[in-house]
């Protein structure tokens, strides 16, 4: 991770004591991220493994497996992989006109809370638009392939946490989008409580999720299954 990618997106703050956190580099060559001492003397520290800032706690999560599925099939969603339209199109409906014209913006930078990137099927479309200043996040192990697919620049970044704990301050983004991801975590409410609070004042915040069709709710195996299987060991997703 290259510090001067850092600087002129909105600052990382240590989620537990909220305090801004700083780049170290150690004599080691491992680099992490680490608050000043807290007031009961102790200080914060994240490890900052591949270029990638892990602000998470130890042991597994309910994501681990999205996280080896879109390692493993890191360019099926892309658009410049399948050779159609289907993410550009999903992302500008959602978006729609005010969203486009604030990603337009010209001689002024947009700052995008990506939620959810997985391998970066939206961070491409995004990234197309100059004035995006786009901080990809995910809970899991995704955020590899989002680096390999999309490597990050000035105008990009790349961190490992959970929106329930971010690591940012309140309200420092103009555009924060979460799409196809709330109906995978375990309390959609308070999940979209936390993206809310993560938009400046006048800003965007662009959601969407299943639709309850027929189908769907016919699914009843599927229905049944899914809170098990999300908390099965990402090794046995093979």
């Amino acid at each position: 991770m290259n510090q001067d990618f850092h600087k002129d997106f909105p600052a990382y703050i240590d989620p537990l004591s909220g305090q801004y956190l700083k780049l170290i580099k150690a004599e080691d060559g491992n680099s992490y991220l680490t608050s000043v001492i807290d007031k009961v003397g102790k200080a914060s520290k994240y490890s900052v493994s591949k270029g990638i800032p892990r602000l998470l706690p130890t042991g597994g999560n309910y994501a681990d497996a999205f996280g080896e599925q879109w390692l493993r099939w890191r360019k099926t969603q892309l658009d410049s992989y399948s050779g159609t339209t289907i993410t550009k199109s999903r992302l500008y409906r959602c978006l729609g006109e005010s969203g486009i014209d604030l990603l337009s913006r010209l001689n002024c930078s947009t700052h995008v809370l990506e939620v959810g990137c997985g391998a970066g099927r939206f961070t491409e479309i995004l990234l197309q638009f100059p004035s995006a200043r786009v901080t990809s996040l995910d809970l899991s192990s995704a955020v590899d392939a989002n680096q390999i697919n999309f490597p990050q620049t000035k105008n990009h970044r790349i961190i490992q946490a959970d929106i329930m704990h971010a690591p940012f301050e309140v309200g420092g983004f103009d555009l924060v989008i979460c799409l196809g991801v709330i109906q995978h975590t375990p309390n959609p409410e308070a999940t979209i409580s936390k993206l809310f609070e993560q938009v400046r004042p006048g800003g965007m915040l662009v959601i969407d999720h299943y639709t309850p069709d027929i189908k769907r709710l016919t699914k009843i195996t599927a229905l049944l299954l899914r809170p098990v299987i999300k908390r099965l060991p990402s090794s046995l997703s093979d």
